[in-house]
């Protein structure tokens, strides 16, 4: 019996020092926000964390487009932008490091 026991000990041990795939997912997708002004005009805001995709992609304008799916599928999933979006301010967050994208709806 105790064979049975150290090999579910040993696979518990060694399953704690795996990293969690939904994390890794999670910072590829980014996050957003959205807010509707007084007079209808709606804004979006979208962060993804600078090292996202490191590995995956160097080139500036891939990243660039990857992040422009990633919003325009943030936007379409919730119904926020039916007639598309447009991105109004690209920056460079240091502290985190993230893009920080910043939109309007058409």
């Amino acid at each position: 019996m105790e064979k049975p026991i150290f090999s579910l000990i040993a696979v518990l041990a060694v399953s704690g020092c795996m990293a969690d795939p939904m994390t890794s997912i999670d910072l590829m997708k980014g996050n957003g926000s959205v807010s509707r002004a007084p007079n209808g005009q709606t804004t979006f805001r979208y962060v993804v964390h600078a090292d996202a995709y490191r590995g995956v992609t160097t080139s500036p304008e891939e990243l660039r487009k990857q992040h422009e799916w990633l919003i325009g599928s943030y936007l379409g999933e919730g119904g926020y932008c039916p007639n598309g979006f447009q991105i109004t301010k690209q920056t460079i967050e240091q502290s985190v490091p993230a893009y920080v994208y910043e939109g309007v709806c058409r």
